[in-house]
This record gives structure tokens, C-alpha cells and sequence, in this order.
């Protein structure tokens, strides 16, 4: 018998994604503080320098609907906590783990608050990101 090619699910759910989704902004927030002696003031820009983003092509759908899409129930918390929750498919080659992100920015320009993220992983390949946010 043979084995599951999950690189080719993978090209498929990314040829899927990127047809019927939209390009979103991941951000990583900056935590360091600006001044050292005083870090209850946080950064002066918590907003990161471009290196700290990724774009990758992500579909909104409601909470309700994403056991249905294939998340797991593992994670109720994150149903509970989004008011929506993109399906991020990774970059062909990407390699970086999303669930590092603090902001998603979809394409009206308003940041979401990234409230979880659950992978769609078999194997050592990453299928899909379920990303739950909130405003």
C-alpha cells in the first residue's frame, strides 16, 4: 500500500486557498520595552519591522463552521473566542510557524487580535493554519 503524498495535498490546498481566499497581513508585535528602566511603558511601536510579517493567502469563515472544515474540537476555546477564523495555507517553501504572530490585517486594513491557532499537520507537513481572531 502505499503512502499519503501530503505534499501534493498541501500544493492542493494552497491552489484552493489562494483561488477563492484573499491576501492577509500577519504582524509580530515588538514586546521589548524602549526604555529599559521603565518597561511597564512597553514599546514606543509595538508594531515590528517588516521582517516580523508574513502574507500568506488565508478564507474567512464564521467560528461555527470550522469543525466542519477539518479543525479539530480540541481547541473549543478558540471557537469560543473568534469571531472569525482564517484558513492561512503556508508558502510553498515557508517555513515559519504562524502561531508566532500576534496580528492578522485582512484587507480592509483593520488589525484582528490573534485570539489562537490550531495546525492542519499529518506528518512533518503543514497543510493548513486554522487562525481564530477578534477585533
Amino acid at each position: 500500500m502505499a503512502g499519503v503524498d501530503y505534499a501534493a495535498l498541501a500544493a492542493t490546498a494552497r491552489a484552493l486557498v489562494e483561488a477563492n481566499g484573499r491576501q492577509v497581513t500577519l504582524r509580530r508585535l515588538e514586546d521589548a520595552p524602549s526604555d529599559v528602566s521603565k518597561p511597564w511603558r512597553g514599546a514606543a511601536n509595538p508594531a515590528s519591522p517588516a521582517d516580523a510579517t508574513a502574507t500568506p493567502f488565508g478564507v474567512a469563515v464564521p467560528p461555527s463552521s470550522a469543525t466542519a472544515l477539518g479543525m479539530s474540537t480540541q481547541d473549543n476555546d478558540l471557537v469560543k473566542r473568534s469571531q472569525q477564523i482564517f484558513i492561512i495555507t503556508p508558502a510553498e517553501g515557508e517555513t515559519q510557524d504562524y502561531s508566532t504572530f500576534h496580528e492578522l490585517v485582512d484587507d480592509d486594513g483593520e488589525p484582528y487580535r490573534i485570539v489562537g491557532v490550531e495546525k492542519l499537520r499529518p506528518a512533518q507537513v503543514t497543510l493548513l493554519y486554522f487562525v481564530g481572531v477578534a477585533r
